[in-house]
């Protein structure tokens, strides 16, 4: 029961899911080769106000083959490292921004091969990495900021009451007439 709970609660808080799909033809060598289509999508699992994010699935295919399935280094940046069972890695240079932010779609420029043992760059790589756009775009969540509020009221000064204000009127009138009664009292002294 507690089992079913927490997984329920962990649902709750599911990312978002980016997915980014790359289109192109390589050519391993330029000017004489032939130039041989790809095909990929990759996903990157955001946290829910996009501050961070994992790797997902990753399949690029190569002439109909998957060749990569596993992304090593993904960088808002411009680039992107893939890599199969067999070691073979395959690296594209896009343009970027430097930040997920705000990306939908960057081009290839370029990039490196290692596949069979035989190694390359990709002279004449081109294509695109696109954003898929029935996601939703890649905005941070913007914390806003605290309401203004009025300051507190300050603690309310006390007030005496209306028998405090007579005694403290009678002390200071029995303050005031204190020196009149010695006076007479010493006038009266010597005469008894």
């Amino acid at each position: 029961m507690a089992a079913s709970a927490l997984t329920a609660s962990s649902a709750a808080k599911a990312a978002v899911v980016e997915t980014f799909n790359l289109s192109g033809k390589l050519n391993t060598a330029f000017p004489f080769g032939s130039l041989v289509p790809f095909t990929g999508t990759f996903e990157l699992d955001f946290n829910d106000d996009f501050s961070g994010y994992q790797f997902g699935p990753l399949m690029i295919t190569v002439q109909g083959h998957s060749v990569f399935r596993q992304v090593e280094i993904l960088s808002a940046a411009g680039s992107i490292l893939a890599r199969n069972s067999n070691g073979d890695t395959l690296s594209l240079s896009f343009n970027a921004s430097g930040t997920w932010t705000g990306f939908n779609q960057g081009s290839i420029g370029g990039g490196v091969v290692i596949f069979n043992g035989n190694s390359g760059l990709l002279l004449g790589a081109t294509g695109v990495i696109a954003r898929d756009l029935a996601d939703p775009p890649i905005i941070p969540q913007v914390v806003d900021p605290p309401p203004i509020t009025d300051p507190p009221d300050p603690p309310p000064t006390a007030v005496p009451e209306l028998s405090t204000w007579a005694m403290m009127l009678l002390g200071l009138a029995g303050l005031a007439l204190a020196p009149r009664n010695r006076r007479a009292l010493a006038f009266l002294g010597p005469r008894a």
